[in-house]
């Protein structure tokens, strides 16, 4: 009788370590997944978003949207925080030039564009719309990727461009669908915000709408 007395102990012991161990489990799974920051969206220009180049007066918000002109070349608004793996996503347009994401910026000189430009603009040329994916190393840019076709978009039409960062993984979506994929490990962090550019002969008029900011 003493021996099933312990015996039953021993099995209740084992129970209990069995019932906290899951619930730990559960707790430890639960805390994990209530880390996934829920998505920002951008309601005027940040206080803490600065001018990477150009200036901060070249860039306005007016009726909902992030607007941008430049005649003076590259004109990048940034956040001030780092991201590593993240989704920037704008509902982007311009009647002249062009409209572009930017990520894992760490100076002027350093991070990767998504560059949109669409059909029949003077920025868009013979070659018509198209997306390309840049890596600027120490002021150089180098074209990682392209996607090209014609009809993508005209003169002040919108379209969702998004640019995705994961690990070494690059993405840019063109209304939610893939249009470039590749990979490179030059920038693993860095700002994110939004690019123009123009100059005297071909100035920039971008205009950015939902702006979303996904980790």
């Amino acid at each position: 009788m003493a021996w099933t007395r312990a015996k039953t102990t021993m099995v209740t012991g084992g129970g209990v370590w069995l019932a906290v161990s899951a619930l730990t489990f559960i707790v430890y799974t639960l805390s994990h997944l209530t880390k996934v920051s829920p998505p920002v969206h951008l309601t005027d220009i940040p206080p803490d978003w600065s001018s990477v180049t150009g200036g901060r007066d070249q860039w306005s918000w007016t009726n909902d949207t992030l607007c941008a002109h430049t005649t003076t070349g590259d004109a990048i608004l940034a956040s001030t925080r780092q991201y590593g793996d993240v989704t920037l996503s704008a509902m982007a347009s311009t009647t002249n030039r062009e409209a572009s994401l930017a990520l894992r910026f760490q100076d002027a000189d350093n991070g990767y564009l998504a560059v949109f430009v669409p059909d029949y603009t003077p920025g868009a040329g013979p070659g018509g719309s198209r997306i390309l994916l840049v890596r600027r190393q120490s002021g150089q840019e180098k074209e990682l990727a392209i996607f090209k076709r014609h009809g993508i978009a005209g003169p002040g039409q919108f379209e969702k461009i998004t640019f995705a960062a994961k690990g070494s993984k690059l993405e840019v979506r063109l209304n939610d669908v893939p249009v470039i994929k590749t990979n490179d490990t030059a920038f693993a962090s860095g700002y994110l915000g939004l690019r123009a550019y123009g100059d005297p002969n071909i100035p920039c008029d971008a205009v950015f709408a939902n702006v979303t900011i996904r980790e």
